[in-house]
């Protein structure tokens, strides 16, 4: 199956997960699995979120910024992964000069 996510329209959310700022998803859910992309513009921010039921894992294709997991802070860059397992805390701020694009996969349990 393809999922061409040039052709879904993003959806702007404001304060995502309790951060500031907005981030556009772009998303395909089929109940069981959710696959996103999302961009983080320059200065924005996904609020901290626990993962009681399910993992996430985060492919970062533009920009640069860091994430905040159980309290340790993890820089990255383009092309790096980032992985929140079931029970863990993250966030993320795109302190970088330019919007953050990620892919994401968050396996629905």
């Amino acid at each position: 199956m393809v999922i061409d996510f040039s052709r879904i329209d993003a959806i702007a959310n404001k304060n995502f997960k309790g951060g500031e700022g907005e981030v556009l998803i772009k998303g395909f859910n089929d109940g069981k699995v959710k696959i996103m992309q999302l961009t983080i513009p320059q200065g924005s921010t996904i609020g901290l979120h626990t993962h009681t039921t399910n993992s996430e894992e985060l492919l970062v294709l533009q920009g640069h910024g860091h994430f905040i997991i159980d309290g340790k802070r993890e820089d990255v860059n383009a092309g790096m992964s980032h992985y929140c397992p079931a029970g863990s805390s993250h966030t993320f701020i795109n302190d970088g000069s330019e919007p953050v694009i990620f892919f994401a996969v968050v396996p629905e349990q």
